[in-house]
């Protein structure tokens, strides 16, 4: 999906790799998995956390554009609904006079 959102989120999550790139250094993950292995777990637990979010995000975009085609479709249909009454209204009108005009036609 190349949507608005998607590009945002993309552009979020380069900029914090590139801002954590700057200050990594090779091994970190290692030391923390032998002395500080609960920080290794909170870290792995924002990243889950972080994919659950993109993915909610994602699906509630995909629920906008529909959300917005539902709209256009209901706004489609009134506005078809609304030329039909039109020509049907002319068509009403136009045999009210044909028939006024045949009822003249025949009076003295």
């Amino acid at each position: 999906m190349n949507s608005p959102l998607a590009s945002l989120m993309d552009q979020d999550l380069f900029d914090l790799v590139r801002a954590i790139s700057q200050e990594y250094e090779v091994g970190t993950l290692e030391f923390l998995e032998a002395h500080v292995p609960s920080l290794r777990g909170r870290l792995d637990s924002a990243e889950e956390e972080v994919g659950r979010l993109r993915a909610a995000l994602l699906c509630s975009d995909a629920t906008l554009a529909e959300w917005r085609e539902g709209l256009e479709e209901l706004r489609r249909l009134w506005e078809l609904a609304s030329q039909v009454a039109r020509e049907r209204e002319g068509e009403e009108e136009t045999d009210a006079v044909e028939a006024g005009e045949l009822v003249g036609a025949g009076a003295p």
